[in-house]
């Protein structure tokens, strides 16, 4: 997102979005839309784009989406639920002996 030309506007402004919402869909956050909103997104600049950059930058996205889509899944939140809050004062328990 950071080597755009800034020449065009769906691979400057669209990188960024990625970004975003990668980054909400990492933190827990994000639901099936947004999930949805990545997809079309990234199919947007790909196919938008006037340079290689553009072009590409949407592959690694859409290539993780094909072949672990489960992994995103597990990642969103329902629709009305609210995003998870860790508590400070609850120590994580280990598992491992």
């Amino acid at each position: 997102m950071d080597e755009s030309c800034g020449k065009c506007i769906p691979c400057r402004a669209g990188t960024v979005q990625m970004h975003h919402l990668l980054t909400k869909i990492l933190d827990g956050k994000a639901t099936l839309k947004d999930l949805q909103k990545l997809e079309e997104l990234c199919d947007m600049v790909k196919n938008t784009s006037l340079c290689g950059l553009g072009q590409t930058a949407p592959n690694p996205v859409l290539s993780t989406l094909r072949f672990f889509r489960h992994e995103y899944l597990e990642l969103l939140r329902p629709e009305s639920a609210p995003a998870p809050v860790k508590s400070a004062t609850t120590p994580e328990v280990s598992t491992h002996a």
